[in-house]
């Protein structure tokens, strides 16, 4: 059974009620987002909350997250109050799709961690489907939602499978582009385990860099180390 909480330096991330929990991937892309200059952060399906917390360590912006799943929203909520940057942190519980028709205000980054599955390899509990697949929230949709409550000059951190995120990098041609990208692998030999990109509304020279978070031997990289150093306690 997972562990009830993940402990980070400056905060807690309770996780019991929550289908998906804190994970190597999500840990590595909340350090990865380039936040400090942030002004106002929306992060879209924020789950336990850890890459707005991890957002709010880093800059002094004000950060609304949106969830779905009722039991992941009040966990958030929860950790956001137990964090020492609780008056900056809000927690909305409503589908993107909605917020962002009710919505005016626009956001200078949006980060978001989207559920990616489709009808395979479906799970018996329906918060965990709802956390994986893409059904309640399909990436035309998402794309619409980040367009409308993008600034012109702000950035969209997304991460995602190296599939998934070429479907997506396709379909937001020519509104959205790809300036920065990270190719995330478990290990040298293995495949990619991850894509992390940010978009921006001008098109620029495409950055790209490529992350193995372990050694063969298990241990955590240097450079994943680098990345991690301000979060995980064993740094």
């Amino acid at each position: 059974m997972p562990n009830p909480f993940f402990k980070y330096k400056q905060f807690t991330v309770y996780q019991d009620q929550c289908a998906m929990k804190v994970c190597t991937d999500s840990s590595l892309f909340g350090a990865l987002i380039d936040s400090k200059q942030a002004k106002n952060i929306l992060d879209i399906g924020t789950g336990t909350g850890v890459l707005s917390l991890m957002q709010a360590q880093k800059s002094t912006a004000s950060i609304t997250a949106v969830e779905i799943e009722e039991n992941a929203a009040k966990q958030a909520a929860s950790n956001f109050i137990a964090s020492p940057w609780n008056e900056r942190l809000e927690l909305v519980l409503e589908p993107i799709q909605d917020f962002s028709k009710k919505h005016n205000t626009q956001f200078d980054l949006i980060i978001s961690n989207p559920p990616f599955f489709k009808d395979n390899f479906k799970s018996p509990n329906a918060s965990v489907n709802m956390a994986r697949h893409d059904a309640l929230l399909p990436q035309d949709e998402l794309l619409d939602s980040v367009l409308k409550l993008l600034t012109n000059n702000g950035a969209f951190w997304l991460l995602l499978p190296e599939y998934e995120f070429d479907r997506f990098e396709k379909l937001s041609d020519k509104q959205l582009f790809c300036n920065t990208k990270y190719n995330i692998k478990d290990r040298v030999v293995r495949e990619r385990m991850r894509v992390v990109g940010k978009f921006e509304r001008t098109k620029k020279p495409t950055n790209v860099s490529e992350i193995i978070v372990k050694n063969e031997d298990g241990s955590y990289t240097d450079v994943f180390s680098s990345w991690l150093k301000d979060y995980y306690l064993i740094f």
